[in-house]
């Protein structure tokens, strides 16, 4: 999948590896919107997780910022 500097594309997961390859920008994954042929950017599971780092990641951000900072 290509990326640039103004998005990033994730693909989409393959049951099988000769599957046709498909990509999404990263913000459609978990959007309550089918993106992938199947739906598997939407997987409750998936999504869960997908969630719950991006949280951590933004509670954690200025945190790290502080301590890097002050080294």
């Amino acid at each position: 999948c290509q990326s640039g500097p103004d998005f990033e594309t994730v693909k989409c997961p393959q049951y099988v590896e000769t599957d046709p390859l498909y990509c999404i920008e990263i913000h459609q994954l978990c959007d309550r919107r089918e993106n992938c042929p199947n739906g598997e950017d939407e997987d409750q599971t998936m999504c869960m997780f997908h969630r719950a780092v991006n949280i951590l990641v933004l509670f954690l951000t200025p945190s790290l910022l502080i301590v890097i900072t002050r080294i």
